[in-house]
């Protein structure tokens, strides 16, 4: 009977089942369907079916004539070749993104994302494995579910989303991943021994997988996978084995693409670097001249260039020595870098005992303040020069030059103004500032 046969199909699929069966009836016309049936030994099994409506001489539907062909094997193979397009589709993505963007957290948020649809789970996070100083291993998340179940926790994780997550203690099921390097099967968390508990709150985890992801021999990340309806099982650890390892490949390549930037950008930093001073040297400093000129030409404000001249510095280095002289000039930049009022002022070596600042948006009256403090520090660190004939400390010679950058004015002319002052200020005795309003005190 029909209820018997309807009886055999799967409960999942029944109402579909009678539903277009009762379609085909109303509407005299035959129908295809695939759908699954339960065998007597509890076996599931998908079929085919096709059946075609017999009438009456009246043209009232009578009964249903068909075939029913079992169809598990070439479903099997279909979804096994659909998961493998997911998959191949969704390594592709990952190098692709790896390519394009040099943000991690997106790349990761997008690979999560392929994650969690590919194993059909609820919640997932992507994670590096590095050291902590003292050697020991922990995880850096850069991609995580929202697992937030209040506003304190919310705002913790908009807080530090953006950071990344960093979890250092291994007494959990993520933990016993590093710990052993294996995959790690939970599916009733709440009992197992190795979950290390959850704070008060927490969604309800009710499975969860942890899958290592290698470099060669050297574990590099972990990605971690929850609540998957019906659990989860090695095949799918199986099936995802070449993303993971491809993941792999991205991590490592990641990471040595950060560490020969932060290598590139030190060596470029050192070659802007004066060796004794720690300050910029004259290359960096003709360089941001250049651009703070150029911003100061569209935003028409003043910029304003302080030359500085230890006096006597060579007498100095006569009576102390060579080691005394370096450790005058360091002194004196440390006294005028702790001078400098914005992270836009700048403290260059410009050669010898020479020092020049570059002051961005600066009047001339701010300028001629900051020369001032400087002096006045220097006063205060009371550095002994008993070889001046000037003074029985050291002391400074500054000139100050300042201008609205146009079109018609150039920096180098900005600078020699600057020179040509700090000459003055030499050549009139030493020990003083000289401006455009000619030598102050």
């Amino acid at each position: 009977t029909y209820a018997c046969f309807l009886n055999r199909v799967h409960p999942d699929d029944r109402d579909n089942v009678d539903e277009n069966v009762q379609h085909a009836l109303e509407g005299k016309k035959a129908y295809n369907l695939d759908h699954r049936i339960v065998l007597p030994d509890g076996t599931i099994r998908v079929v085919h079916e096709q059946a075609q409506v017999t009438l009456n001489d009246a043209g009232q539907p009578v009964r249903m004539l068909g075939t029913v062909h079992d169809i598990t094997e070439r479903k099997r193979t279909e979804e096994t070749l659909q998961q493998n397009n997911l998959l191949i589709e969704s390594i592709k993505r990952m190098q692709s993104h790896f390519i394009s963007q040099g943000d991690p957290f997106q790349m990761y948020s997008k690979l999560l994302n392929d994650l969690l649809i590919l194993s059909a789970s609820e919640y997932g996070f992507v994670s590096e494995v590095l050291e902590s100083a003292e050697g020991t291993p922990y995880l850096k998340v850069y991609a995580l579910t929202n697992l937030a179940w209040n506003e304190e926790t919310q705002k913790l994780y908009d807080a530090v989303r953006q950071k990344g997550f960093e979890f250092h203690k291994l007494d959990s099921l993520y933990g016993q991943v590093i710990v052993s390097g294996q995959p790690v099967i939970s599916n009733d968390p709440a009992r197992d021994p190795r979950r290390g508990g959850f704070p008060e709150g927490h969604p309800l985890i009710d499975s969860f997988l942890g899958i290592p992801v290698h470099f060669g021999k050297r574990l590099v990340g972990v990605i971690g996978l929850a609540n998957r309806k019906g659990g989860y099982e090695q095949s799918l650890v199986d099936y995802m084995e070449p993303m993971v390892a491809a993941c792999g490949q991205i991590i490592v390549a990641r990471q040595d693409q950060v560490a020969r930037y932060q290598a590139e950008e030190a060596l470029s930093k050192l070659a802007s670097l004066d060796g004794l001073l720690g300050i910029p040297n004259r290359r960096r400093f003709e360089e941001y001249l250049q651009q703070e000129w150029r911003r100061g030409l569209r935003s028409e404000s003043p910029l304003s260039i302080i030359m500085i001249d230890i006096d006597h510095f060579k007498r100095y280095n006569d009576h102390y020595g060579h080691q005394g002289g370096d450790d005058c000039l360091i002194q004196i930049a440390n006294i005028i870098t702790g001078s400098l009022r914005r992270p836009s002022d700048m403290v260059a070596r410009y050669g010898g005992e020479e020092l020049v600042c570059v002051l961005p948006e600066t009047s001339l009256q701010s300028a001629v303040l900051l020369a001032r403090n400087i002096r006045e520090r220097l006063i205060d660190n009371a550095i002994p020069h008993v070889a001046s004939p000037v003074a029985d400390l050291v002391t400074i010679s500054m000139g100050i030059a300042t201008t609205v950058p146009t079109a018609e004015n150039t920096s180098n002319a900005l600078l020699s103004l600057a020179d040509e002052y700090l000459y003055k200020a030499k050549s009139g005795g030493r020990d003083q500032i000289v401006t455009t309003d000619g030598a102050l005190s």
